[in-house]
């Protein structure tokens, strides 16, 4: 683990607060986003993340503390199985929630010892549940990135790639979230987590719990950062849940090697064009402004930042937007999954901000992360969402109920399947993408998150 650093002074009317989170682009920018804005109305901030987003969060102006080598986002992207919709958890939680939880519970403590202080994490960042176990000064606020956490027992239910629909009895979705508990999530966690606990000295998930029900939910409450229209509430969703909104957040430097390291990429940090170019502030590159400025407005394909196994992705792409004669940009950090050579009516950028981007954009399809839906919302524009793994289905579900997005299964994309889906998106009536941006544009987060947590009162309970 590297060393602490000291954490940052906190002036008399403010709070110490800490945000935590690993793993990409997506799972780590919505805390840079409130991590920016809190600081600016004097609060002192420390993001806890992995190694390499601490240049996204000094470019922010944020204290980094860094989890260390052992979170590995490098070999969890390795893994084709990060991207399977039953195996993605777990390669996840090897490579980069359960090396996390030391790391993150020592910086908390460091930071508590120092006085009371408000953590932010989502519920899957155990460190700081223990962290509240051993700290009294904690006050923990679960940070709710996607819906998909929340568990209901009123269908329809969305459980990884599964679907129970509407009318599907209460009592068999409860027996369904039990199996999955026993079958799946528990196996994967419950003896790292206890294991863990021992050698902080805490107590773990007490016996005959649900780990990933119940226990991982603070005492203290949980903010949801999606807004109620996106996802309204469920019944059995958690009482002290407040609703909040989507902090969007586009790094003007591009953490392009953030996405993974490991390939002709790493090493590569800031907004980097094909050939070499850094954009100045928010702009983008110079290959895309002339890329944008040719022609007509491009479909934009971005499967993930993290996502190293999309060469059929991409070449479906590159076939499909031929067949229907239209320009495409390609976003990935990770050019091998490339066809080695593009057509003029193709451009590929490692990184570009969506806010710069998408606004120019004639459609996204993108792998339904929750930052690529917001954003897709935010400009308005029709999105064809490919889930793989995660909350990536039930994000997709939302989309489409909201009228915005159509959804299909990575293994149809093939090339013509592909152009008839495209097809079938731009044909999407075009006033519900165009209300959803209203409602978004009307209602921006970041000020409402911060007054919510600004206010947030210390524990009340053990």
């Amino acid at each position: 683990m590297p060393p602490a650093p000291a954490a940052p002074p906190c002036p008399a009317a403010a709070r110490r607060i800490v945000l935590a989170s690993v793993g990409s682009l997506g799972d780590v920018h919505p805390f840079v986003a409130l991590g920016r804005a809190l600081q600016a109305r004097g609060h002192a901030v420390t993001l806890v993340c992995n190694d390499e987003h601490r240049d996204a969060a000094a470019r922010a102006g944020l204290d980094a503390a860094p989890t260390g080598p052992a979170v590995d986002l490098g070999a969890a992207s390795a893994s084709p199985n990060l991207w399977h919709p039953i195996k993605g958890l777990g390669v996840f939680w090897k490579h980069m929630l359960a090396p996390a939880i030391a790391p993150t519970f020592h910086h908390i403590a460091r930071i508590a010892a120092d006085g009371p202080c408000l953590v932010v994490a989502p519920p899957v960042m155990f460190g700081a549940r223990f962290a509240r176990a051993a700290c009294p000064g904690v006050t923990l606020v679960s940070a709710i990135t996607a819906p998909a956490v929340l568990r209901t027992d009123r269908a329809p239910v969305t459980m990884a790639h599964w679907r129970l629909p509407a009318g599907t009895p209460g009592p068999l979705v409860r027996w369904a979230w039990r199996q999955l508990d026993r079958h799946k999530l528990h196996p994967m966690a419950l003896q790292r987590l206890q294991r863990e606990a021992a050698a902080l000295g805490v107590a773990g998930p007490p016996a005959g719990s649900s780990v990933f029900g119940d226990w991982m939910w603070s005492p203290d409450g949980g903010l949801a950062l999606f807004p109620p229209w996106f996802a309204p509430a469920r019944r059995g969703w958690p009482a002290d849940l407040r609703p909040g909104g989507f902090p969007l957040f586009d790094d003007p430097g591009g953490d392009a090697a953030a996405g993974g390291v490991g390939d002709d990429m790493a090493g590569s940090h800031g907004l980097v064009d094909a050939d070499g170019d850094r954009a100045a502030g928010g702009a983008l590159p110079p290959a895309a402004e002339a890329f944008l400025a040719a022609g007509p407005a491009p479909i934009v394909f971005m499967p993930g930042s993290a996502m190293r196994h999309a060469q059929a992705h991409f070449a479906a792409a590159v076939a499909a937007c031929a067949r229907l004669g239209e320009r495409a940009v390609l976003l990935t950090p990770h050019a091998g999954q490339l066809p080695p050579e593009l057509p003029p009516t193709v451009l590929h950028q490692p990184y570009l901000p969506f806010g710069a981007l998408l606004p120019r954009a004639r459609a996204v399809v993108h792998h339904g992360g929750i930052g690529s839906c917001a954003q897709g919302l935010r400009a308005g524009l029709p999105q064809l969402v490919m889930p793989m793994a995660h909350d990536q289905f039930d994000n997709a579900h939302c989309l489409r109920r909201l009228g915005v997005a159509r959804i299909l299964r990575p293994r149809q994309a093939e090339p013509a399947a592909l152009a008839r889906a495209l097809r079938a998106l731009l044909a999407l009536p075009a006033a519900p993408r165009a209300a959803a941006r209203a409602r978004l544009l009307a209602e921006p987060a970041l000020p409402g998150l911060c007054d919510t947590l600004s206010a947030w009162p210390a524990r009340s309970t053990p």
